[in-house]
């Protein structure tokens, strides 16, 4: 479960995005990759961790903190959503 300060920080961040962000499903994707970015943290209390370890194997697994897991996500995940 998404805890609540996850929660807040996402709202509080949707609340200073540029009012042009949500005007196409790219522009709030790149925003949502972006916050992902700079909250690295968050994305592994976001989606359920086992579905990476499934994608992403050892080299994912190996690595020692969630926001290092992070860091390593978004861009495979991002290059993912843009083909």
């Amino acid at each position: 479960m998404v805890g609540l300060h996850v929660l807040k920080a996402l709202s509080d961040a949707l609340n200073d995005a540029p009012d042009d962000m949500a005007g196409t499903v790219a522009g709030i994707c790149e925003w949502m990759f972006s916050w992902m970015q700079a909250n690295p943290g968050y994305l592994i209390r976001m989606i359920k961790p086992s579905t990476f370890d499934d994608l992403f194997g050892k080299a994912y697994g190996y690595l020692p903190s969630d926001s290092e897991k992070a860091q390593y996500l978004v861009p495979k995940l991002n290059a993912t959503l843009q083909r």
